[in-house]
């Protein structure tokens, strides 16, 4: 799967804000997280295999997730 957006989503009480596990042939591409906030959270994400994964203004649980580092 490519270019995933995600946009304005509010949860509260969630196990994790992602699950995202992509196949090992085929990496998950663009999936882009922005203007969310996210409170509850329990517990961290789960990502593997998964390129170009981009958090912009993201709260979870209080706190604004930093943008990741470009491999």
């Amino acid at each position: 799967m490519r270019n995933i957006h995600m946009d304005r989503m509010a949860i509260d009480g969630a196990q994790t804000v992602l699950r995202l596990v992509g196949p090992d042939a085929d990496h998950l591409r663009g999936v882009h997280l922005s203007r969310s906030a996210f409170s509850g959270i329990r517990n961290p994400d789960s990502i593997a295999c998964t390129d170009d994964l981009t958090f912009r203004r993201v709260i979870v649980n209080g706190q604004e997730v930093p943008p990741l580092p470009h491999p």
